[in-house]
């Protein structure tokens, strides 16, 4: 597996940015790093509608350099141009007359990469740092779900799980409907810090 196949969102690319970042990537060396920050800025541009990081793309930038420093110039010049978009003056032309925005094109999440996996234990259960030590809201949590198919860059769920899959468990109404709850008091229930809740909806 490339570099490029272990970073989330990648397999999201349409196919041609897919091609073009590991045509650049076997040709100038980039770090997984670098590459991973590519993979960001290029999901960024198809969210904005705009073209590629290829349009940025000019390999005499690099002059007489070679290895590192070439590869560092080259993604300098790629960020360079995403930034420049990035602060850039923003135009919208399509609002519709009655100032809605107009339907945008959903990037679907790959079925191959979403599993049912068996549920190990309990389907709810304590907030992870809840203990006799700690002013707690006794925040219940349903870990319903299993990685998360965002990928953000700062969020720690993606040092958990690896593989980009995610994992959701099987027979959940099921589940759901075998919990034991007190109906007397009211219980503070959340889903859990093992994937993004809202992404996946009512699936």
């Amino acid at each position: 597996m490339s570099k490029l196949q272990k970073i989330n969102n990648y397999r999201l690319l349409p196919v041609d940015q897919q091609e073009w970042l590991a045509q650049i990537a076997d040709t100038h060396g980039f770090s997984f790093q670098q590459l991973r920050l590519l993979v960001q800025y290029s999901m960024d541009l198809v969210c904005w509608s705009k073209d590629g990081l290829a349009q940025f793309y000019r390999p005499s930038a690099a002059g007489h350099l070679k290895g590192k420093p070439a590869a560092a110039k080259i993604f300098q010049q790629l960020k360079d141009g995403y930034d420049a978009l990035r602060t850039g003056l923003k135009s919208y032309p399509d609002h519709t007359r009655t100032g809605e925005l107009a339907p945008a094109s959903e990037i679907k999440f790959p079925k191959s990469q979403i599993m049912e996996t068996d549920l190990k234990g309990a389907i709810m259960g304590k907030c992870p740092v809840a203990s006799e030590k700690t002013r707690c809201c006794n925040l219940n949590t349903l870990d319903a779900v299993q990685q998360c198919g965002f990928g953000c860059s700062y969020c720690s769920i993606q040092s958990f799980y690896h593989g980009n899959q995610v994992r959701f468990v099987r027979d959940l109404a099921l589940h759901l409907e075998n919990l034991e709850l007190d109906t007397d008091r009211p219980i503070h229930i959340g889903t859990g810090q093992s994937s993004d809740s809202l992404m996946w909806g009512n699936r």
